[in-house]
């Protein structure tokens, strides 16, 4: 695969897989949507790294979860589509710290049967939210009068430059779909992991 803004050198340093001018229908549950001028499908978190640290900082770049409830117009996107099928999905818990782990394509209703299934109690709401935990912390998902953010404790985040930090959940100010990081007051992208009480 060529690309134009990535060197074939660094090409061949990628794992995962690049795709130029693809539709976008086949990754979204309404299965409409025109195409992305590239799709990167990263094998795990460091190929993920390098991919990104490798983009121009004027490549814009969208992040697709399961697809749910995304509609892509017809003329597609003129960016770069971060497709992370198949990894990035593990939920996990720290026994000494009683910390649940999601990763960002975990789905949310997954996370709400295993919090169940640990006796666990406050994610049954997630059961009925379609998407990924890395959109649910994205948007501050919730239902019943809660949200997702009312339990996270810290997340791991990779940036726009492959670079991965640990933030506290006191670093962000969120509310009704809404989340930012005080430090920079923008929107939050590229959250990879939520940790949750």
């Amino acid at each position: 695969m060529t690309s134009d803004y990535i060197s074939q050198q660094d090409l061949t340093n990628l794992r995962g897989k690049l795709i130029k001018n693809k539709s976008l229908a086949t990754y979204t549950s309404w299965r409409v949507g025109g195409p992305a001028k590239y799709i990167y499908q990263p094998v795990d978190l460091d190929d993920l790294s390098l991919f990104l640290s490798l983009l121009p900082k004027q490549e814009p770049v969208i992040w697709l979860g399961a697809g749910t409830n995304i509609l892509v117009r017809d003329i597609g996107i003129k960016g770069t589509v971060i497709v992370c099928k198949g990894i990035l999905d593990n939920i996990t818990c720290d026994s000494d710290s009683q910390l649940i782990c999601a990763e960002a394509n975990a789905l949310s209703s997954k996370l709400s049967h295993f919090a169940v299934d640990l006796e666990f109690r406050g994610l049954e709401f997630l059961a009925g939210i379609p998407g990924t935990i890395g959109g649910a912390l994205a948007m501050n998902a919730g239902a019943y009068n809660n949200e997702i953010w009312n339990y996270v404790e810290k997340v791991a985040i990779i940036d726009r430059n492959g670079k991965r930090f640990i933030r506290q959940a006191d670093d962000f100010t969120f509310g009704y779909r809404n989340v930012k990081n005080k430090s920079t007051s923008k929107v939050q992208e590229g959250l990879t992991a939520g940790y949750f009480v």
